[in-house]
């Protein structure tokens, strides 16, 4: 079913995104023309962060992890296509399993922005601060396994863990300085910008509701940077992007892909794309504290009710002919451990009327059903200003309405849906992306006692399943756990994931090069909103 052809220009969209990212496909992170030394790149992102406290709920989780990557690293490094690597630390972490422990030996040469050496100290601060309960932390797991540590030397120390945790690696992605927090409120400490850091980059100046910006670490300990400075703009609208991308104020973006942007840029001069697919997954999430929706069939008839195949066909299918709906939050279809856990919620519209019928609920005078006095009337909440979240919900608009579910357009600005309304559980039905595709990332979002769970979903057998996936470090084992527990909320309809999202980078390749995309990984690692700047030492300008 191919809605958007009917739509004016859909067909030059399809082709100049397909040329576009066929181009793509075969880039290399290496400029052909020569690196210039120093400079200043201005990148655009979508969302703003509440603040710049990264493990502050306040935060707003991809928001500030998009310019956290900037100016803090942590203890290993993720690659895109790659086994992590080491990076704080100068070895492989050393591990024993009974019982569990995890022991970081710290590069000698590795400092913080003012010089001072990062220590077995700072690692020890960083566990008291997320573990210490009169600080606000987002999320405090897998901290809280760990029932002790010793510091061996300066550079030297041991976690000791009530239980196996399989993700060991992905532990520790930044780290607080000891000697420059140390009595000061953690909570208000980084809250409008960090001092003392360690990533190539440190904070220089916060213009709220415009830009953040970042110069050159001069005690930086790795490689680069090559830049002198990095200024990321905060660009909601899809239309003010283009602008600027046209007009040159801007070097590059992490847009999302959506039709709009995709064939602008396909026509501008010197314009390329970096990109990678990953278990980056569009969902429609609810909230079960809503009438209506807190009833499963009545989620299972809008899973039923939508047609998964036409949302890719003409959204996704321009960059990937070959492309999917989701059935797995963990799994590439391609992985040996792929099971098609959401396939239960194919389209069936004649099934989705036939369920709610059985369940008596009664079509009004207007089509719309009622099920026990509740009129299956919900707003939809998605991110005002992007296209495809805009014409995704026209899409799941209409083919709901044919099934006598009504859907209303709820839209904000990324800032309000992510920074307020997503934390504090202001919506009926939300549409939005993320990488919820391993054990831990799953149970920050649908755990029982999550604090970051807002949707009021609660299955303590599926949260059980998880728990024990964090204690397996074999894949397999850990692999069949996982497919448990999507059965579970496949089968509770706790989401219904659409598609898969590339993570991608558009720049001008004649201004600024680099770029080397690290999507979200195999259900094994996570890297979150830090997919763009992992890297940013290599970022540089062209000459």
């Amino acid at each position: 079913m191919n809605i958007l052809d009917s739509r004016p220009g859909r067909g030059l969209f399809k082709l100049a995104l397909t040329s576009l990212f066929l181009v793509a496909a075969g880039l290399s992170p290496a400029a052909a023309q020569s690196a210039a030394e120093g400079g200043t790149m201005v990148f655009a992102h979508e969302q703003e962060p509440g603040s710049l406290n990264i493990l502050h709920p306040s935060a707003g989780g991809g928001a500030a992890s998009a310019t956290g990557g900037l100016f803090n690293v942590g203890t290993y490094r993720f690659p895109p296509g790659a086994d992590p690597v080491p990076f704080i630390i100068s070895k492989e972490a050393e591990i024993t399993n009974d019982p569990f422990t995890v022991t970081y030996t710290i590069r000698d040469d590795a400092v913080w922005n003012d010089g001072t050496p990062i220590t077995a100290a700072d690692y020890a601060f960083t566990y008291e601060t997320i573990v210490n309960p009169d600080w606000t932390i987002a999320n405090r797991r897998p901290y809280d396994l760990i029932t002790g540590y010793e510091i061996i030397s300066d550079k030297v120390i041991r976690f000791d863990f009530s239980q196996p945790y399989a993700y060991y690696q992905q532990m520790f992605p930044l780290l607080l300085p000891k000697h420059d927090l140390e009595g000061k409120d953690w909570d208000t400490a980084w809250r409008d910008g960090p001092g003392v850091t360690n990533g190539a980059f440190k904070f220089e100046a916060w213009q709220k509701g415009q830009q953040i910006s970042f110069v050159k670490n001069e005690h930086y300990w790795a490689d680069g940077p090559k830049l002198d400075r990095i200024v990321i703009r905060f660009v909601p609208e899809t239309n003010t992007l283009l602008e600027l991308l046209r007009s040159g104020e801007i070097d590059a973006s992490d847009p999302q892909p959506q039709p709009q942007i995709i064939s602008a840029v396909a026509g501008l001069d010197g314009m390329k794309v970096n990109a990678r697919s990953g278990l980056v997954t569009e969902f429609m999430r609810f909230n079960l504290k809503t009438p209506g929706l807190d009833k499963a069939f009545v989620r299972q008839a809008i899973g039923m009710g939508i047609d998964r195949v036409a949302l890719v066909e003409n959204l996704m299918g321009p960059i990937d002919p070959e492309a999917k709906p989701t059935q797995s939050l963990f799994f590439e279809p391609t992985s040996p451990y792929y099971k098609p856990n959401f396939s239960s919620l194919d389209y069936d519209p004649a099934g989705a009327i036939a369920l709610l019928e059985q369940n008596g609920c009664v079509r009004g005078a207007d089509t719309v059903f009622e099920c026990d006095g509740v009129r299956l009337e919900f707003g939809y909440l998605s991110t005002s200003g992007n296209e495809r979240r805009e014409l995704t919900f026209e899409i799941v608009q209409s083919f709901l309405a044919e099934v006598g579910i009504k859907v209303n357009a709820d839209f904000a600005p990324a800032a309000i849906q992510f920074g307020t309304r997503l934390p504090e559980g202001d919506f009926q039905i939300i549409s939005h992306g993320g990488p919820y595709n391993d054990a831990k990332e799953i149970l920050t979002v649908y755990g029982c006692d999550s604090p970051t769970n807002t949707t009021g979903y609660c299955n303590p057998e599926a949260d059980k399943l998880a728990n024990q996936a964090l204690q397996t470090p074999d894949a397999a084992a850990r692999a069949e756990l996982m497919n448990q527990y999507e059965a579970i909320i496949a089968k509770d309809v706790a989401l219904i994931p659409y598609f898969g999202l590339p993570r991608m980078v558009v720049y001008n390749s004649k201004r600024v090069e680099g770029f080397n995309v690290s999507p979200a990984q195999d259900g094994s690692v996570s890297i979150g909103g830090w997919y763009w700047n992992w890297n940013s030492h290599e970022f540089h300008r062209v000459q």
